[in-house]
């Protein structure tokens, strides 16, 4: 089972509670939100943290453990004590959390602008640009097949590779380093592409969307 949590960062937190979120997610990660200059850089730091505070609490774990994240070196966040995946996407206005205590996760999602997708030789391959090309809107096609190998990668919590266009997608699957990982394309937005992928088939997902005013735990 896959839990997904969504929210728009569209308005500007209130100071009290900013203030409620920066004592939930403890000194670490305040500091790490603070380097942002934009405010909603910083707000999309700090919902992706509280979207995950709230699903530990959805999933029988003290909030208070978010406390107790951590990083590999690769910067894929985890807690240690815990038995479960997750990952963070933020893209515009909206901020993703998945979240599983049955299998590993990767989620993804971008907001779909113009670009030339010629540019991204180094991340596409013959069948991405083929797929493109032949696609009814190029630019949707381009940030489909892009959403679903950083959402890859962030399963395979490896980060970004200077070998990405040897990822292969195909359909709801994709290999990468001789691994197989499934995919789903998540629904956020029609202004935006998102997908899940895990290294196991994913049969059961729920996708919930959050407001700031159900989206923090009960502390």
């Amino acid at each position: 089972m896959i839990n997904i949590l969504y929210i728009e960062n569209k308005e500007q937190l209130s100071t009290e509670l900013t203030d409620c979120v920066e004592r939930l997610i403890g000194p670490n990660e305040k500091g790490k939100a603070s380097r942002y200059r934009r405010f909603q850089d910083k707000q999309a730091y700090l919902l992706g943290k509280v979207l995950l505070a709230r699903q530990l609490e959805n999933s029988g774990y003290s909030p208070e453990l978010l406390k107790c994240l951590s990083y590999t070196e690769f910067n894929r966040p985890f807690i240690d004590c815990i038995e479960a995946d997750f990952n963070i996407s933020h893209s515009g206005e909206y901020v993703i959390c998945a979240f599983s205590v049955s299998q590993v996760v990767g989620v993804d999602i971008e907001k779909i602008q113009p670009v030339n997708y010629n540019d991204f030789n180094n991340i596409l391959n013959a069948n991405d640009n083929s797929t493109i090309e032949n696609a009814p809107d190029a630019n949707h096609a381009f940030f489909k097949i892009w959403s679903a190998k950083e959402a890859i990668l962030k399963a395979d919590g490896c980060g970004l590779v200077d070998d990405i266009y040897k990822l292969e997608i195909n359909s709801n699957k994709g290999i990468f380093n001789k691994k197989l990982y499934y995919l789903r394309e998540l629904e956020i937005s029609p202004l935006y592409s998102s997908c899940i992928a895990s290294s196991s088939p994913i049969e059961n997902l729920a996708v919930k969307k959050m407001s700031l005013t159900n989206c923090l735990p009960n502390l």
